[in-house]
């Protein structure tokens, strides 16, 4: 089976496009999920601040 030079050629492109496409959307998908737990981790301290300042007003 012959397959002509064109037609590998758009295959090669396709492939390039896919890939940096996908690339892309793991960058995204890492750039979400990391925000997401910087935003738990930040939520969780201001929540231990909050308890810590409670519970020095109680001592008072």
């Amino acid at each position: 089976m012959k397959v002509s030079s064109v037609t590998l050629f758009f295959q090669k492109g396709f492939l390039v496009l896919l890939a940096r496409f996908l690339r892309r959307c793991m960058f995204q998908v890492v750039s979400v999920i990391d925000a997401l737990s910087l935003r738990l981790i930040l939520v969780f301290q201001r929540v231990s601040i909050g308890k810590a300042a409670i519970n020095f007003k109680s001592k008072l």
